[in-house]
């Protein structure tokens, strides 16, 4: 398991117990989602896109009760974000088949 998805995890507890702010970890998924979407000027490939997503996803769950009570406008465009590269990963796994 990549240390990134357990740093993600670790700052999901951190929320939900309260020691981390449900701001600053939202901004923190939010500023991740925006360069996987942008690709970062092409820095990003696929494996660390991968990487990025997976890290992401293991650690939302945890914290996703506080963020929405918290962070909700944050938490929705969390949510949106990843419709969008699910939904591009859908079609280019497509094209691929």
């Amino acid at each position: 398991m990549p240390a990134s998805k357990n740093l993600i995890r670790y700052m999901g507890v951190c929320v939900e117990f309260g020691t981390l702010s449900s701001g600053c970890f939202s901004q923190l998924l939010i500023a991740l989602l925006d360069e996987v979407l942008s690709g970062a000027g092409g820095k990003i490939g696929k494996t660390e896109e991968e990487i990025i997503l997976d890290s992401i996803m293991a650690g939302l769950p945890i914290a996703a009760g506080r963020l929405q009570k918290e962070q909700a406008l944050d938490y929705g465009s969390i949510l949106e974000s990843l419709r969008k590269i699910m939904g591009q990963r859908e079609q280019r796994l497509a094209l691929k088949s």
